[in-house]
């Protein structure tokens, strides 16, 4: 039985548009979902569990000596104020003396933080090597030295504040509860957000620019998603690709760093046929479609054989030249 092979030219699509094209959707998934995120959180801060839980947390915050009554941390409101810094300086040592002595945080029969942050005196040291701190013999612990600028010791104090006084509010069991619901409302909004996003712009802007399976970046680069038989791909095609996409190229990236996604884009630049890992798996082709339209179906094809091109098919099978 005689054949009739027809040919159908597609060049690969360009890897610097490719690029461009995945740089821009990226681009725009981001924008799209920071404004998803920003509506989200916004309903999120308005449920009642939210903003109780807020309120409570801002109680706490109230309670401790390192937070002002309005529940601003103190090193904000002491470096605003126009105070000499040995009056600064003298706030900030009171409140870190009174926070390390706050049973809600500490147990006064554990003294391992307390010696820790007299540790970190003994050892606190001016910009020019002058030791701050010098050991009381009556306490053992250890107290400022005279001849020291102020502002050395207002600096020391409040290094002690953000870098370890803050953390250590999470030694209460009921602050840290709070604030890990707080976070995980707040990771939900943001997943949520950057999932809808990621849908709306590659799955349902392929669905709707359906000649080509293009998203916005490729659609502006006129580049385009082919079967094997050189046809626009079916929805059936499409969901295939998609969902290896979802899974292997959204979701696994998010947990591995993005490790899916940097081997696709290897197999990009070193496959013949400029496949990534999604079109290799579901055997679908990346071409540039500047110069000709993707035929949506073989009878389409058939009625347009004029425009007729150099990738073949035969018995509607198709080789990447």
């Amino acid at each position: 039985m005689n054949e009739t092979i027809m040919e159908v030219e597609y060049s690969k699509a360009k890897l610097y548009k490719r690029w461009f094209a995945f740089l821009i959707d990226l681009m725009l998934m981001f924008l799209v979902g920071m404004i998803f995120y920003s509506l989200s959180s916004f309903i999120a801060q308005k449920t009642p569990s939210y903003s109780s839980s807020v309120i409570e947390r801002q109680e706490i915050q109230k309670n401790v000596s390192i937070y002002d009554s309005d529940g601003n941390l103190i090193i904000l409101t002491v470096s605003k104020s126009d105070d000499p810094y040995e009056k600064k300086k003298d706030i900030l040592n009171t409140a870190i003396e009174d926070f390390y002595h706050n049973p809600s945080f500490f147990s006064q029969q554990d003294n391992t933080y307390y010696a820790k942050y007299q540790e970190r005196k003994k050892e606190a040291k001016t910009d020019n090597g002058t030791l701050l701190f010098e050991r009381d013999e009556n306490t053992d612990n250890y107290i400022e030295k005279e001849n020291i600028l102020a502002k050395d010791y207002f600096q020391f104090y409040s290094d002690e504040i953000e870098k370890y006084l803050v953390g250590y509010l999470s030694l209460n069991q009921r602050y840290q509860d709070i604030t890990n619901y707080l976070f995980r409302v707040t990771l939900y909004c943001l997943i949520v957000s950057m999932t809808l996003s990621f849908l709306l712009f590659f799955l349902a802007m392929p669905m709707i620019l359906r000649r080509g399976r293009q998203t916005v970046g490729m659609y502006l680069f006129k580049i385009s998603l082919i079967s094997a038989d050189a046809l626009n791909l079916t929805l059936k095609q499409f969901l295939i690709r998609f969902l290896f996409e979802f899974f292997i190229g959204y979701l696994l990236s998010l947990v591995t760093f993005g490790l899916p996604l940097l081997v696709s884009l290897t197999m990009m630049h070193l496959s013949k046929t400029g496949q990534d890992f999604f079109d290799y798996m579901t055997n679908t082709y990346v071409i540039d479609s500047s110069k000709k339209d993707v035929y949506l179906d073989y009878s389409e094809f058939e009625a347009r054989q004029d425009l007729s091109s150099k990738a073949s098919i035969e018995d509607k099978d198709f080789r990447m030249k």
